[in-house]
């Protein structure tokens, strides 16, 4: 819907206040909201549409839709009053009135309704009492049906398109029909013969209770007039409810006069047409109405016969026993009733159901023996043999349906509820699998049924189809659609076309309708494809071909589409792309859309440069529009050669001289001439140096052949002048040479280029080069530039000689012997030795050392110590022959200590190693990235105010001892977080947060990024904004736990971001929690954050404990014992979908015993979405893994239409077991059940009190309230 914006102030929230009456809620100014009357006017349309439709329920849905968009709309009231009570309005034969007809089950009043009073509320006078009169005139038939019709009932309704009771014997066979009928003792209620005017209360008692409708078809017209259209409606729609057979709608057709094409497809789709010109209608009418007649008593039966209870044996009474003696009770017995064939059924049923297989079986034997078609009998046969217990049971398993020669069997012989049932369980259960696996294999065979559901099916069949383009599945389709769904066909090669981006569904679609528009701009549009097609595909036939069908338009857009892909190319061609643009603006009629596109083309012509083409185009603009002083205006910096108005008045050429000027003013009101005389005044007042005129830029086929044209004609002259000048030019010629080489370069990636913005830089650099060696592409090199470079280029280029130097041969270094000593000390001793020291300090003073050097460079002095080791024992056994005594003992010991510091490095790293105390901020900042793999332990509190801390990976263990890290402001990167990841421990601290903006991340965390180690016991507190434009994850603690543990933790974060990415996941504990090689273990943490939310991306997920649980193994994973006491606050806008939950956002694994508090506040968050308590996605197909004995007591608001939500879970697919939520609505989102076989079992949902003891939460675990005063809360809180 059309943001409004305030006129006055441009502020964005306002509050409705009267139809198409707005008031601004930032300024107060009260004004007409022009395109509101017309949004409505077409949401209105759709809602009339389905009243008319007799579609109520969706008809009130549409009202309630605009009425929450339009409070004060009276037609909208007015509407669903009439919805509500199943009024229509239909105009007579001469179209001079509308009058009420009625579908309900009486005539209604609807004075006292509370839409009519609000409709009749906010109309304006003339419209109050035009209401007024209407339900004056409806009250007055509800009483008049109270009062005479509402006892009286008709067997048959009669009535005939062509009929004059004032000459009745014109139609002889209708007056026979009538008495025929009436002979046989039914009550036939014939309207048209009545001599006094109809009653609507009669006519509608009589639709409502007779069993038959015989419609005489004899005219030519009059079938879709009101007077006659009202009446099969509503019988019809009585049959749709059950009351009565659609086939007892039997038309009697005067074949002589009309054609079954002739009638309306509602009367035809009866199937129960009689033809008036045989000689036995009177007969063939009488039976026809007889069986219909019985047809719906036998339905109405069945419908009844549905509901089943249980009979109770009766007990004999005992008479004349005047004393009670044991001795003198007398006899008595009871008469035993035989169970009817339908509780035998119900029985037989009853004992599946209790896992009872071989008594049913009995009883299902004998009962088929006396009633071998009984499908019911068969359906308990069939669940009998598969040991199933109930009907439930079997239609949830896909499986059941595989004996396909039973189930026909059951259809065969079932009633027609039955069946429908059946089948639309069957329907219903593959629609809830949602594979393209088994639409392929019960489509065909179950869209044959005409079930409530087919059309639901075939629709979910088709969107399946589309979804997987299964090329079986879309057969399967097609063949379930009637030949005369033109649209049906057309809307569903449509949507595959857009799928897949084949262009022959939209030549299938051309085929049924050639003039659908995206169809023929879509083949059209192929023709675009290449940069080559986009300057000369015109094949004026074809176009003119396509353009034929289109509306203006239509032709306009895709003219201004096909401009927008030929103007970003035409720098490659300029001459092909004006014939181009020429050749389709030619189609546009319409000069306003043309002056609109023209002036585009000009305006992108001048910011590439092409101003002569830019002048051609506002030209014809101009001349299409030649009151337009902006098109003027436009024209004067073309001419200019200006791209922008700071060029213009840096230009050298005055404004005022062009012609246009003065027609520029006299076109211009007040505001714009002020504006012109301002730029007129800097243009005047500018001293800076003025640009001359620029040149036009070239295209690419000018620019090539300038190019290669400028390189030949130099490198010529070049040439011919070394023959002739010889020594004299020959620095010159050498370095023009050089000179000419970028050129040739330019002119090879000038056939790469394939963007303007690549075009335009490399054009600038070859300008640029041009105007260092003072030339253009039109001029050359001559003697006097060759010359006058001769004197400085004499260093670089000496002249040429015969005699050249010797070449000295290099010397051998390998017998240099100070050389090798000097290698040897400095390359292999002294990094060994120096490696030796500070191991053999890090032992005894570790913290000395790694205040200087890291841990990583000094596991790295090891690794090439021992390396240099290695090699020398290698070389000392293979070839000290070779080497001298001194030389072998320098190896042996070069390997000695390297092994000393391998040594050393185990006994300091895992042996011994030294508890390191850090004692202020600066050894904080130090010791955490360079001794990372030791254990350290804090001494004091650390302030860490004017510092900016850098994260960095750690793997020891740091305790904090209770001390806190305050006024932290971490250094924004895409993981941004105290530690980047996490691999140890780390326990006991307080990480307190100084109020701080991050922007451009990707992962924000309290502590980690990446945890897969320990966090225990840590608070975390402080206030932090994240801006980010990208996928990004936020956790309080961490961003990802992959398999870690975070155990006793407490966060009280106030964390704002504001996301324009794709997707944004929050939590606040954790962002996500994946598997790792431990699990995860999440357990006994309080938080008690504050989020503020906007939002702009296609996914959000948010939880109060994790904004995501992947698939963990149920052994590896524990989340239990957590209190969350969140505040969420979400705006912006979805386009896809959201979860927000009160402990986790989308999780595939179980939770039990944690406790979730605040309030999560989604009201101004556009966008469908899920929210829930607990989880705002709970999805656990195996139901193994249940969500259990947890407490929702959390305020849960959102905008209900947009977004399902659950007490417990907003999309719900798994198990909940023995929970409590405060939220009384619904425990999950309506139609937000993923599977028929998610469960709740033994939970409770209450406002008015605080816990059941039937939940049999843990008093080892939770602290149980005695009373209602107080919830149930965690022990470890």
């Amino acid at each position: 819907m059309r943001e409004r914006v305030c006129k006055n102030c441009g502020g964005r929230s306002y509050k409705v206040v009267g139809q198409n009456m707005v008031r601004c809620q930032f300024c107060g100014t009260l004004y007409v909201d022009e395109q509101a009357s017309k949004e409505e006017e077409v949401l209105l349309v759709g809602a009339n549409e389905r009243l008319r439709e007799l579609k109520f329920a969706e008809a009130v849905e549409e009202f309630d839709k605009i009425l929450s968009l339009y409070p004060k709309s009276f037609e909208a009231f007015w509407g669903k009053a009439l919805a509500r009570n199943k009024i229509v309005y239909y105009t007579n034969k001469r179209g001079s009135t509308k009058k009420p007809y009625f579908f309900g089950e009486e005539i209604p009043s609807i004075v006292e309704d509370e839409d009519f009073k609000s409709a009749v509320k906010n109309a304006p006078p003339e419209v109050e009492k035009s209401y007024n009169d209407k339900a004056r005139r409806i009250e007055k038939l509800h009483k008049l049906y109270l009062e005479n019709s509402v006892n009286k009932n008709y067997d048959v309704f009669l009535y005939a398109v062509n009929f004059d009771k004032n000459a009745p014997d014109k139609t002889p066979e209708i007056q026979e029909t009538v008495r025929g009928l009436e002979g046989k003792g039914l009550k036939v209620y014939f309207s048209q013969s009545l001599s006094q005017r109809e009653k609507e209360e009669d006519t509608f008692r009589a639709l409502q209770t007779s069993k038959a409708f015989v419609l005489f078809a004899n005219g030519e017209t009059g079938y879709f007039d009101g007077d006659c259209k009202n009446l099969y409606d509503r019988y019809l729609y009585f049959a749709s409810q059950k009351q009565k057979t659609k086939s007892s709608m039997i038309v009697a057709l005067d074949t002589n006069k009309v054609s079954v094409d002739d009638l309306p497809k509602e009367l035809v789709a009866c199937k129960s047409i009689v033809d008036m010109s045989t000689t036995s209608f009177l007969q063939d009418i009488d039976l026809k109405v007889e069986k219909e007649m019985q047809n719906t008593i036998n339905e109405m039966a069945k419908i009844e016969t549905i509901k089943i209870e249980k009979v109770e044996p009766q007990k004999k009474e005992y008479v004349d026993v005047e004393t009670i003696n044991p001795n003198e009770l007398g006899h008595y017995h009871v008469d035993n009733i035989e169970l009817s064939e339908t509780n035998k059924i119900k029985w037989i049923f009853l004992t599946l159901k209790h896992g009872d297989f071989v008594s049913a079986q009995e009883m299902i034997a004998d009962e088929l023996q006396k009633d071998p078609n009984n499908a019911e009998l068969l359906f308990a046969n069939l669940m009998s043999s598969m040991k199933i217990n109930t009907q439930e049971e079997f239609f949830s398993n896909i499986s059941n349906f595989k004996d396909r020669e039973k189930i026909d069997q059951i259809l065969k012989f079932a009633a027609k509820d039955f069946a429908e049932y059946f089948v639309d369980s069957w329907e219903k259960l593959v629609e809830s699998l949602d594979s393209e696996e088994y639409y392929n294999a019960f489509l065909l065979y179950l869209a044959k049924f005409s079930s409530p559901n087919r059309e639901h099916f075939v629709e979910k069949a088709e969107d399946k189809a589309v979804e997987t383009l299964n090329s079986e599945l879309i057969e399967k389709v097609l063949k379930c659609f009637n030949s005369n769904e033109v649209e049906r066909f057309v809307n569903f090669y449509f949507m595959l076309a857009q799928k897949s981006d084949d262009q022959e569904y939209y030549k299938k679609i051309l085929d049924i309708d050639a003039g659908h528009e995206q169809s023929n701009l879509a083949i059209l549009l192929q023709h675009f494809k290449t940069d080559e097609d986009k300057l000369h595909y015109r094949n004026k036939e074809e176009i003119e071909d396509v353009f034929k069908y289109l509306s203006e338009d239509t032709r306009a857009q895709f003219v201004f589409a096909v401009t927008n892909m030929i103007l970003p190319v035409a720098f490659l061609d300029l001459k092909q792309a004006e014939e181009q643009l020429d050749f389709y603006l030619s189609y546009i009629s319409d000069d306003k859309k043309l002056v609109s596109i023209l002036e585009k083309i000009a305006q992108t012509f001048q910011s590439y440069g092409f101003f002569k083409q830019a002048e051609k185009y506002i030209s014809i603009a101009i001349s299409k529009d030649a009151e337009n002083g902006s098109l003027y205006w436009n024209l004067i910096q073309i001419k200019l050669h200006c791209k922008t108005e700071n060029e213009l008045i840096m230009s050298n050429v005055k404004i005022t001289q062009f012609p246009e000027w003065e027609t520029l003013l006299s076109l211009s009101d007040e505001k714009e001439t002020e504006k012109y005389a301002e730029i007129v005044s800097k243009v005047n007042l500018y001293k800076g140096e003025k640009l001359p005129l620029k040149e036009e830029t070239l295209d690419k086929v000018c620019l090539k052949e300038k190019l290669q044209n400028f390189i030949n004609r130099n490198n010529s002259i070049l040439l011919e002048m070394e023959k002739q000048e010889g020594q004299l030019v020959y620095r010159g010629a050498e370095y023009y040479k050089l000179q000419l080489k970028p050129f040739e370069i330019y002119l090879e990636k000038l056939d790469k280029i394939s963007t303007f913005e690549e075009y335009q830089n490399l054009f600038s650099k070859l300008c640029q080069r041009l105007d260092a060696m003072d030339l253009t592409l039109d001029s050359s090199i001559n003697v006097t530039h060759l010359i006058d470079k001769e004197d400085g280029l004499k260093v670089v280029f000496p002249p040429k000689t015969e005699k050249q130097e010797k070449v000295k041969e290099p010397k051998d270094i390998t017998k240099d012997k100070f050389l090798k000593r000097f290698l040897f000390i400095f390359l292999e001793l002294f990094p060994i030795c120096f490696a030796m020291l500070l191991l053999l300090v890090s032992v005894f003073a570790p913290k000395e050392v790694y205040m200087y050097f890291s841990q990583d460079s000094i596991v790295g002095l090891v690794i090439f110590s021992t390396a240099v080791g290695l090699i020398n024992l290698t070389v000392f056994i293979n070839a000290k022959q070779k080497h001298s005594k001194g030389w072998n003992v320098c190896k042996i010991v070069l390997f000695v200590v390297a092994v000393i510091n391998l040594v050393l490095l185990f006994v300091s790293f895992y042996i011994e190693p030294n508890t390191i105390k850090i004692k202020n901020e600066h050894e904080l900042s130090v010791l955490l990235k360079n001794a990372n793999y030791s254990n350290m332990v804090l001494d004091r509190d650390m302030d860490m105010t004017g510092k900016t801390w850098s994260s960095a990976n750690f793997s020891g263990t740091l305790d904090g001892q209770g001390h806190k890290i305050s006024n932290i402001k971490l250094k924004a990167k895409k993981g941004t977080a105290f530690f980047g990841y996490n691999g140890g421990t780390i326990k006991n601290i307080e990480f307190d947060f100084v109020d701080s903006t991050y922007k451009n991340i990707s992962t924000f965390a309290g502590i980690a990024v990446e945890n897969k180690g320990e966090i225990k016991d840590c608070i975390i507190s402080g206030t932090v904004k994240l801006v980010v434009n990208s996928n990004a994850v936020v956790g309080g603690v961490v961003g990802y736990d992959d398999g870690g543990q975070i155990v006793g933790c407490q966060i009280q974060l106030t964390i704002e971001v504001e996301s324009t990415g794709k997707e944004l996941t929050v939590g606040g504990l954790a962002g996500k929690v994946r598997l790792g090689k431990k699990g995860a273990d999440l357990r006994k943490n309080v938080i008690s954050n504050s989020m503020i939310i906007s939002t702009n991306s296609e996914q959000f997920t948010f939880g109060g404990l994790a904004g995501i649980v992947e698939h963990i193994d149920g052994e590896k994973y524990n989340l239990s014992q957590n209190t969350v006491g969140t505040t969420l606050t979400a705006t912006g806008t979805i386009s896809d979908k959201y979860w927000v939950g009160g402990l986790v956002g989308v999780g595939y694994n179980p939770s039990k015993n944690n406790l979730t508090l605040g309030k999560l506040d989604t009201s101004a968050l556009s966008g469908s979405g899920y929210m829930g308590g607990l989880y705002g996605k709970y999805q656990n197909p195996t139901l193994a893994e249940p969500i259990e004995t947890s407490y929702a007591n959390i305020d849960l608001v959102a905008q209900t239409d947009e977004c399902d939500v659950g007490g417990f879970v907003g999309h719900f697919g798994g198990t909940i077991n023995a929970c409590f939520t405060n939220y009384t609505e619904k425990s999950y989102g309506y139609g937000a059940k993923m599977f028929d076989s998610a469960r709740e079992n033994n939970c409770v949902i209450s406002s008015s009190k605080t816990y059941d003891s039937k939940l049999g939460f843990d008093s080892n675990i939770w602290n149980i309230p005695v009373d209602d005063s107080t919830y149930p809360t965690l022990k470890y809180w």
